[in-house]
């Protein structure tokens, strides 16, 4: 009888590990799903995201998105052909419309949200890289700002990490970084 007892046992217990292993597996494959249709960790499409100055992946903000941004920026950043009317937006404002856009591309909303938050881009409007986070690294930035490329900068004038980064660019790279206080205006 202890036998019999046993081997119930056996089978009830393997019962359990394949059902949790199928759990298992379906999950990861959720995952796996989500993640390459939004953010693309390891390839190379899209605008590379960094956090700090460590490459987190690629997002991919559609162009008309990305136009509607660049076209409310550039009164804010001071941009002779930006129309009167555009420059009444609130930098808060285009800041919720670029965490719509990067949320919307699978970017988490903790990483959207975060200050600062730097738009490298380049002469043309072509957005060339999303930073997130302080870096105070000048090799990192003299790579990126290269040419005629600037780095907008969204912050709060309560953030020590944006007061360094504002410090930072001003005496580093104070022709090519334009600050947005998201707090402010």
């Amino acid at each position: 009888m202890a036998r019999k007892k046993s081997r119930k046992k056996g089978k009830k217990i393997k019962g359990y590990i394949i059902l949790i292993l199928a759990v298992i597996a379906m999950a990861v494959s959720v995952i796996a799903i989500v993640s390459s249709k939004y953010m693309h960790h390891g390839s190379e499409t899209g605008v590379p995201l960094y956090l700090g100055a460590s490459l987190y992946g690629h997002v991919n903000i559609d162009t008309n998105t990305w136009h509607n941004i660049w076209s409310l920026l550039q009164p804010k950043l001071g941009f002779a052909n930006a129309s009167q009317q555009q420059s009444t937006v609130k930098a808060s404002n285009i800041f919720t419309m670029l965490y719509n856009a990067e949320v919307n591309n699978g970017v988490s909303p903790d990483i959207a949200g975060s200050v600062p938050h730097m738009l490298v881009v380049e002469a043309s409007g072509t957005l060339k890289a999303i930073v997130v986070g302080e870096v105070q690294d000048k090799e990192f930035w003299s790579n990126m700002l290269t040419n005629n490329t600037i780095v907008v900068v969204f912050g709060l004038t309560t953030c020590p990490h944006c007061q360094a980064m504002h410090e930072f660019f001003n005496k580093n790279f104070s022709s090519k970084a334009y600050f947005l206080w998201i707090d402010k205006d």
